[in-house]
């Protein structure tokens, strides 16, 4: 069974049908046809222009998840430097001889 199809009519400006003509199109159906693809399938300018726009804002986005990520291992790092610190102070404390210290009663 052939597609269905429908008739439409539009009024289109002559200098719009000049173009169409020197472009090639010499069947109005065709070219009519082409231009409602163009604009179902999202193929206009400001498409095209959302489309630019969402692109630079995936890039930043990636930008910024690679900057997240490198701060994450920085923190990660100053994490770890600060327990092995303190791990050392605790082992300072516990090699320290027990009788050097004052009792805590005998601070005067």
């Amino acid at each position: 069974m052939p597609d269905e199809k429908k008739k439409i009519s539009a009024w289109i400006p002559l200098k719009t049908l000049a173009d169409l003509e020197d472009k090639g199109y010499t069947n109005k159906t065709d070219a009519i046809l082409a231009g409602l693809e163009c604009l179902i399938m999202g193929d206009t300018k400001e498409d095209n222009g959302r489309f630019n726009e969402a692109q630079k804002h995936i890039e930043t986005l990636k930008t910024e998840l690679g900057r997240a990520n490198q701060d994450k291992q920085i923190l990660s790092d100053m994490y770890n430097s600060h327990v092995l610190q303190v791990q050392t102070l605790i082992n300072q404390k516990s090699i320290e001889a027990p009788g050097e210290k004052k009792p805590w009663w005998k601070i005067w």
